[in-house]
């Protein structure tokens, strides 16, 4: 789940090919005309730079800057059908098929690159949270599967200024997972709360 902030992109639903795009941190809306598409609407995320729009099939398009997901090439046979939700750090992509596994692409360092857990997210994958850097996917069984910098990767801890996911305590009996900007929370069954992230914005 992702709490709304002022610098977290927006997610709207529009006509094939015409998409209302509204982007809160730079205080602007705008309606780019798309290619004629045979139909259907859009869940459209944009980014800093770039767009990723899903469309009714289940299929993924992008457009904008290479480098925070505008291109898209590198895992397109994948976002070609069974997608069932997007969810985007200010950099990159995370996209959810409908069998449980999870698609990345974008900037590696505002996790783009899930190559490092790759063999968790190809089943099992409910949610999907993310702050501006990092993505947190929950998983059927409880547990926590965490990419990205600052709260995603062995970086964070690293950095010296940020605690790590922990990820002992993701291992199994977590219900929701929820993020700010640079922080995530996970709520367990039994009503704790583990966090991660910069101490100082709720990790």
């Amino acid at each position: 789940m992702r709490i709304p902030e002022a610098l977290a992109p927006s997610a709207l639903v529009a006509a094939a090919t015409t998409l209302m795009l509204s982007a809160p941190a730079l205080g602007s809306t705008w309606t780019p005309q798309l290619p004629t598409s045979p139909g259907g609407t859009f869940q459209a995320h944009p980014i800093y730079g770039a767009v990723a729009a899903l469309k009714a099939d289940g299929s993924v398009i992008t457009w904008g800057r290479s480098a925070p997901g505008g291109d898209s090439s590198g895992v397109s046979a994948r976002l070609s059908s069974g997608v069932s939700q997007l969810f985007s750090s200010t950099e990159a992509f995370a996209a959810l098929k409908s069998d449980g596994s999870v698609v990345a692409w974008g900037q590696p360092t505002r996790g783009g690159d899930a190559s490092s857990v790759a063999a968790q997210l190809t089943s099992g994958v409910v949610d999907i949270s993310s702050t501006r850097s990092a993505f947190a996917a929950l998983k059927g069984d409880g547990s926590v599967v965490v990419w990205g910098t600052n709260g995603g990767n062995p970086g964070c801890s690293a950095s010296g200024s940020c605690t790590p996911a922990p990820s002992g305590s993701l291992a199994g009996g977590v219900t929701e997972v929820f993020a700010n900007d640079s922080a995530f929370a996970a709520l367990k069954a039994g009503g704790a709360l583990v966090t991660w992230g910069w101490p100082s914005e709720g990790g």
